[in-house]
């Protein structure tokens, strides 16, 4: 049985694009909920694949924020050209101090 599209010639998009939108809209969208000197930052993030969309057919999203709040849980979900849902999950943020989070970066790679 083949192990990817690469083996059989077929051409899909790989998960990394079905979560790429809905993770790219998620900062933007909390931002003007933010108190000056925040970012927020990925915490966590699902991904249920359904099926597979083929390079060049297009793919419709949906990404709602549940409440927002320190900490912002959005979920997405994916349909193809048909209608079919294609791929759906979450994606979890926290609201975070901009320069504590740039400490403990840097604070981590002196340990390392």
């Amino acid at each position: 049985m083949p192990r990817s599209g690469a083996t059989t010639g077929w051409r899909c998009c790989p998960h990394r694009r079905s979560s790429a939108t809905p993770n790219s809209c998620a900062p933007r969208s909390l931002a003007p909920h933010l108190d000056e000197g925040e970012m927020s930052v990925g915490v966590t993030a699902t991904l249920h694949h359904k099926a597979a969309v083929p390079v060049g057919a297009k793919a419709v999203y949906t990404v709602a924020a549940e409440e927002v709040d320190r900490k912002t849980r959005f979920t997405f979900t994916v349909w193809d050209e048909a209608g079919a849902v294609v791929c759906e999950g979450t994606h979890l943020r926290a609201a975070v101090d901009v320069e504590r989070f740039l400490a403990s970066l840097k604070a981590a790679r002196n340990d390392g």
